[in-house]
């Protein structure tokens, strides 16, 4: 287990160690602000900017939260390739599919369907401009 200390309200709690290699951004459970969490490092998030900040504060609030966590970062393990050197968790798609958001009501925990959805579309489109405009707004 990882101890963790929400940066808002101090309280303490602990995670399965299991996920200190993974980001996640999480509320607190006893005052509910956001949090980011890597590794046994917690960062605070301003909820207020994330929500009604400008694209550019919103954009420089994310970049202070990931540039905190670099000197935690590295060195890279060699990626998992198959044989035909293709990632083998990242499936191949014969046309771009469609980004649809689904009708149903979001909750603040993560499901598998919102992995899957992450690995299968989101994470293979992100280097597309028209697809990172459309989810993040324009660049300058």
């Amino acid at each position: 287990m990882i101890k963790i200390t929400c940066p808002h309200c101090g309280a303490s709690g602990s995670i399965p160690s299991a996920s200190k290699e993974i980001f996640f951004v999480a509320p607190c459970p006893q005052c509910g602000e956001l949090f980011v969490q890597f590794r046994e490092k917690v960062v605070a998030v301003n909820r207020e900017i994330l929500e009604q900040g400008t694209f550019e504060e919103k954009k420089q609030h994310v970049a202070e939260i990931i540039t905190s966590f670099l000197d935690l970062i590295g060195p890279f393990p060699p990626a998992i390739r198959g044989e035909d050197g293709a990632l083998p968790f990242l499936p191949t798609f014969e046309e771009e599919p469609e980004c649809v958001q689904p009708e149903r009501e979001r909750s603040s925990k993560i499901t598998k369907e919102d992995l899957s959805d992450f690995i299968n579309i989101d994470l293979r489109l992100i280097d597309k401009k028209a697809y990172f405009e459309r989810m993040f707004g324009k660049l300058d």
